[in-house]
């Protein structure tokens, strides 16, 4: 877990004003939370963080369950490629996703994980999005998988666009507890 500093609260640390979005009214679960802070302590003065101040190692217990979505613009579309998917994550769909895009994987009709990344894309703004699981990997229905609890973060490569999107998921089982990397929440 991170370390929470309160002499290095987001609000004293950065002159943008913390988010105002229903992601500050929730009760978050504890990796969330952590990453949350950890988006704000790299954030820094910057309006979102910077991709290059982003240390995986600093958050190394939530690898397993952590995607990395590089964000594809052009005139015409907008698309989200998986850059790196966690292995807790990767064991429970059916094959590896890293390299395909959103839409090669879900299709044209997109599906709430493309547009949770879109609203992340063009707001630059956390999300935290909740939607049914539809994965069909042998490990997933053994584990009775029932819907998804995922927080979208943006970063930056320059502090301007938002070009990557981190996002950390959470299982909810038919059982009803929450599963991070493998652990009752």
């Amino acid at each position: 877990m991170l370390a929470h500093d309160t002499d290095n609260s987001p609000e004293q640390m950065s002159p943008y004003p913390p988010f105002s979005l229903p992601l500050a009214e929730q009760k978050l679960s504890r990796p969330f939370h952590d990453l949350l802070d950890y988006w704000h302590q790299i954030r820094g003065r910057h309006p979102i963080p910077l991709k290059q101040d982003f240390d995986p190692f600093a958050i190394s217990d939530l690898l397993p369950c952590l995607i990395l979505f590089e964000v594809l613009r052009n005139r015409e579309s907008l698309d989200f490629r998986f850059r790196v998917v966690g292995t807790y994550l990767d064991e429970r769909h059916n094959g590896c996703y890293t390299g395909s895009t959103v839409t090669e994987v879900y299709g044209n009709n997109h599906g709430q994980i493309w547009h949770a990344c879109e609203n992340v894309a063009q707001t630059a703004t956390p999300e935290l999005a909740q939607f049914p699981f539809t994965g069909q990997a042998r490990l997933a229905k053994e584990e009775r998988i029932t819907s998804v609890n995922a927080l979208f973060l943006p970063l930056s490569e320059q502090g301007g666009l938002v070009d990557y999107i981190l996002c950390l998921v959470n299982f909810k089982h038919a059982a009803g507890a929450d599963r991070q990397t493998g652990h009752p929440a």
